[in-house]
């Protein structure tokens, strides 16, 4: 793990240095330390080339300025791991005449391109100088210098008063000369110290994969996270966003944050700083069209406002205009593909990032960018799971240096627009087409029929639902879920036949309908209340929903619903169907998915009884006005644990604070689970009942994830679940009551 903060920087940060030269004692007013920083990039005065073997011995810029009654000039070199390595010459043309030779080391000599008047030296011993243009001493000036290694930066501050230095009239030429030959290693061209700045280096810092967040546990692992990220140390969004927050640099997240993702950041009570970046233009992703996303008021309520919108169909025309770039219509895109020369893919040293150092390449990529016409953007960011640039000390330093160097620009949405049509963007948000996985033929049917069938649906809950839930089966974040979203794909036909019963409730008992388009028929159970399915493969029921006088409801569902992918892949079987990931959790009473059975079904008048083939198992599911009961009768004498997994109304999390909304009473053989004010659903039963809730972890979402807490079993639930886990007994009674 990394060690915390700069534990081991760089052995010197920031060394001052006040100079006293030939006994001289005159007002140090203005030359405080603090009166050397917060430079600005219209002192910057020339950039040059790395063009050096040595780091150290390479210039890359010269500052100047005027601050109170001192003259400051600033010196960045690519690095500054050894400040020794070199001797440095400034010479300074102030008026008519002057010299153009310079002694170095050894009775060495070169020549600047501007006769002097008075030269300034600082030998690798900390030596410090200032001739006249005779080459002799000049007597009574008080110099304050400050090498910070940190920012690879030297800055020297003088009284004005010492030296006729004046705006138009004075010239600077910066050098560094080797300590054993005395010969230049690297020179400034001459330039005037009111000069006007030359051309920036331009970045723009777009990441994608920045944040997962369909249970507690992933969305503070992507949040604030321990042992994650390619170094396996702290790692998180929130790291990123701090530095950025603090340094005031703009970041375009290319991927949409979901309605879910939002849910999921107010949940950890982020939404006020998200929404403070997004008004100061600091923050901008696509958002979704209204008609291609569910959760609209998460989006509406929270985020979008005019110009957040505004920013945000820029960056979507800008990403749209190829066919070949990051979206491919719509809300359907692909992964990007890195671009060779971006400063995070760069082959990083682990030793670098160790002692808080940006890679000696990615300056050079910097420098080059700026120095190198015409300029053009400099992408930095890319996949954010694999960016080191979400640890916390690499984030900070790299974000400081760049707002420390004014030579480097941070694009922002204003910067983009004003780039117009020319400005394409870069390679590395280039989607490969192709890498969207091939879908069997079948598979691609049922989409198909499943896709126009949702469009067909009257407009209510149920059917945002089945909207959001094929999204989320045919869209998954991570490609490498198609091998077991495909197996959800059918079960939306469940949810779609829910949304048609609640536009018009009606008695249904039936086990002749193929609901899921696996050539298996499912079972309905309903009536002008309630609505059930009924699976007899596993004797499960995957959905629930309630209609009464407040609205539509739903009372169960699903693990899938809400998340995909749960268990570690290396455990996952597609050959499986529905149970290739162990950790879902399919629907109420399910078998375990070692001791899978196929029931036999017997329908009778508000009931269906499910039979396994051996007669040692049945389950008879009994519907009543406003409740069902349950009971299952067993042979076996090993423990069998079944759950059930509740969802009230998961549609409430897209509104402000709703992790407060649910509400919770437990007893050892009732359980009461629901919303304030709103749908609750009881569970009542003969045993003792084991009760996780998504809300277990509460309190310790306001912190970094912590890889020695141990976080409650509900903090890895989908939110918003609540699992309910029975140890059957041979005869065991489930009764499920919805409130009024």
């Amino acid at each position: 793990m990394l060690p915390d903060n700069r534990s081991l920087a760089k052995l010197v940060i920031i060394i001052v240095f006040p100079i006293f030269l030939f006994g001289c004692s005159t007002n140090s007013a203005g030359l405080r330390s603090d009166g050397l920083l917060n430079w600005k990039y219209a002192d910057l005065r020339a950039l040059d080339p790395s063009d050096t073997q040595e780091p150290d011995q390479d210039l890359i810029a010269i500052y100047t300025r005027f601050v109170g009654q001192s003259f400051q000039i600033r010196i960045d070199f690519l690095s500054m791991d050894d400040y020794f390595g070199s001797d440095i010459s400034i010479a300074l043309d102030t008026n008519f005449g002057g010299i153009s030779l310079i002694e170095t080391r050894d009775s060495h000599h070169i020549l600047s391109d501007i006769d002097w008047d008075f030269l300034i030296g600082i030998s690798g011993t900390i030596a410090f100088s200032i001739l006249n243009s005779h080459n002799l001493p000049v007597d009574g000036i008080e110099t304050f210098i400050m090498i910070d290694q940190a920012q690879d930066r030297m800055i020297i501050s003088l009284p004005r008063t010492f030296l006729p230095v004046y705006l138009g009239h004075t010239n600077i030429q910066v050098f560094t000369t080797s300590r054993e030959t005395g010969q230049i290693i690297d020179q400034i061209a001459p330039v005037g110290i009111d000069t006007p700045p030359p051309p920036r280096a331009q970045v723009l810092f777009e990441f994608w994969n920045t944040f997962s967040a369909a249970s507690p546990a992933e969305t503070l692992r992507s949040w604030a996270g321990a042992h994650s990220g390619p170094m396996s140390s702290r790692h998180g969004l929130q790291y990123l966003i701090e530095a950025m927050d603090q340094t005031e640099a703009t970041l375009f997240i290319l991927d949409p944050l979901t309605p879910q993702d939002l849910s999921a950041l107010d949940y950890i009570e982020q939404m006020p700083r998200m929404k403070s970046l997004i008004e100061r233009g600091l923050l901008i992703f696509p958002v979704l069209d209204n008609d291609q996303r569910s959760g609209n008021e998460i989006v509406n309520n929270w985020l979008v406002d005019e110009e957040n919108y505004k920013n945000s169909l820029l960056l979507k025309r800008m990403i749209d205009k190829d066919s070949k770039l990051f979206y491919n219509g719509g809300n359907d895109y692909a992964q990007p593909t890195k671009e060779e020369n971006d400063c995070d893919f760069i082959d990083l040293s682990m030793h670098d990032f160790l002692f808080n150092q940006i890679p000696i390449s990615c300056k050079k990529l910097l420098i080059s960018s700026a120095t190198s016409p015409p300029v053009k953007p400099l992408t930095i960011g890319g996949d954010f799971r694999a960016s080191f640039l979400g640890n916390p000390s690499i984030s900070r330093y790299f974000f400081e240096y760049i707002y420390e160097h004014p030579w480097i620009q941070i694009l922002t949405a204003k910067d983009l627009g004003n780039l117009g049509q020319s400005y394409l963007l870069p390679k590395s948000i280039i989607a490969s087409i192709s890498s969207q996985p091939y879908l069997h033929t079948q598979q691609s049917t049922n989409q198909l029929k499943i896709a126009q069938a949702i469009e067909l649906l009257p407009r209510n809950n149920i059917t945002d639902l089945a909207s959001e839930v094929f999204n989320l089966i045919t869209q998954p974040e991570n490609p490498a879920i198609y091998s077991l979203s495909a197996a959800y794909l059918g079960q939306v036909g469940e949810i779609i036949a829910a949304a048609e019963w609640a536009d018009k409730p009606y008695v249904i008992e039936t086990c002749e309908t193929d609901l899921d388009y696996d050539g298996v028929n499912e079972c309905l159970l309903a009536n002008e209340k309630i609505f059930m399915v009924v699976e007899p493969q596993g004797g499960y029921v995957p959905f629930m929903f309630s209609r009464d006088d407040e609205g539509i409801h739903q009372i169960i569902g699903p693990t899938w619903e809400f998340m995909l992918g749960i268990s570690d892949p290396s455990e996952w079987n597609p050959d499986l169907g529905v149970r290739a990931d162990n950790r879902q959790i399919l629907g109420a009473f399910q078998d375990s998915f070692t001791s899978w059975n196929a029931y036999q079904t017997d329908v009778k008048p508000g009931a269906i009884n499910l039979l396994n083939a051996e007669g040692t198992m049945i389950k008879a599911i009994h519907l009543f006005e406003n409740h069902t009961s349950i009971t299952i009768q067993k042979s076996e004498v090993e423990q069998f644990y079944t759950y059930i997994p509740l969802a009230v109304d998961p549609w409430v999390r897209f509104s402000p604070g709703w992790g407060d909304l649910y509400t919770q009473i437990a007893t050892l053989f009732s359980y009461t689970w629901g919303l304030r004010g709103g749908e609750t659903v009881t569970i009542g039963a003969n045993i003792p009942l084991t009760v996780n809730t998504f809300s277990d972890s509460k309190d310790q979402m306001l912190s970094a994830e912590d890889p020695n807490y141990d976080y409650a079993a509900g903090h890895y639930l989908p939110y918003p679940m609540s699992l309910v886990t029975i140890n059957l007994s041979v005869i065991t009674s489930i009764d499920i009551h919805l409130s009024q």
